[in-house]
């Protein structure tokens, strides 16, 4: 960061007092006090966790994975635009402005392949060498300098047909009449189509948001690498291209967490289930599943 740019610490002040997100509150209310806070937090960034307080702060029941997200980071990737890591305190991203990205803003990131290609209103493009793979990233408005091939952004037209896939694929999907509300919803085409869609899935369940992420994802992988074997010379460069924008971040799917092996001191899941039902009254046993606030009282330990 340029010395000129520093600016003596002070705390972050309180941005948003907390409230309640109405029904009719859109990505776009998120994104304004993302990038207000981001502002207020300049030159320095703002930190992830402070962005998720933000968030918190006008959406108190926010979840990355009712938005097609599977994390608060991937989340910020694909529905905050202009927004961009410019760095990281330990594990934690610092988001700035991608307008940071193309101004003396120091230690701003200029390789977020992966966002420009999955976001319509990307302001960036992707500029691919077609006879060694190596990739750059530049603002639309500058395309002309590209020394290579120009790769914009997968067009809204790969979105919906993505989105129809789904809708009239899955089988995740829990009702017809819900299939049948996607379906209107990408054959309407109109604008802001995305958010409705993002709403009715998540009305489906976690089941079904799931398996929309994970076809979202490996469609939009399948398209990546189609562009890039009509762009590139050799597969050898497609392959090159491809792994750079995969391994930018925002593509690969988490691995699988760890199963932890059992210990000596793990309760038997047949004794859980039974300690659980010793203290559910005749009403509560006709409701399963089972209360999650006495399963963790018997996992603690509680008499």
């Amino acid at each position: 960061m340029k010395e000129g740019r520093l600016h003596s610490a002070a705390p972050l002040p309180i941005l948003l007092e907390a409230g309640n997100m109405t029904e009719g509150s859109t990505i776009e209310t998120i994104g304004d006090a993302v990038r207000d806070a981001i502002r207020q937090a300049a030159p320095d960034g703002l930190m992830g966790s402070r962005a998720g307080n933000v968030i918190k702060s006008v959406a108190p029941d926010f979840q990355p994975r009712a938005y097609g997200a599977r994390n608060l980071k991937e989340f910020m990737t694909l529905h905050v635009d202009g927004v961009a890591i410019i760095g990281h305190s330990g594990l934690d991203p610092i988001w700035g402005l991608t307008e940071w990205a193309t101004s003396d803003h120091g230690g701003a990131r200029k390789d977020e392949f992966w966002r420009v290609w999955v976001s319509p209103r990307a302001t960036f493009v992707i500029c691919v060498d077609a006879a060694t793979g190596a990739v750059s990233m530049m603002p639309e408005t500058g395309a002309q300098d590209c020394a290579g091939v120009v790769l914009p952004p997968a067009a809204p037209e790969v979105h919906e047909r993505i989105a129809m896939e789904f809708a009239r694929d899955s089988s995740a999907i829990p009702s017809e009449d819900l299939r049948s509300e996607l379906l209107s919803l990408v054959q309407s085409a109109r604008d802001g189509w995305w958010r409705e869609w993002l709403t009715t899935i998540r009305a489906g369940g976690a089941t079904c948001a799931d398996d929309w992420t994970s076809h979202r994802h490996k469609r939009l992988r399948e398209e990546l690498q189609r562009s890039l074997a009509e762009t590139c010379t050799s597969d050898a460069a497609a392959d090159a291209a491809m792994k750079t924008i995969i391994q930018s971040g925002y593509a690969a799917r988490p691995k699988p967490p760890k199963t932890m092996a059992a210990g000596p001191k793990e309760r038997d899941l047949r004794q859980l289930v039974k300690e659980v039902v010793d203290r559910m009254g005749d009403d509560q046993l006709r409701q399963v599943p089972l209360p999650i606030g006495l399963v963790m009282d018997v996992l603690a330990g509680k008499r």
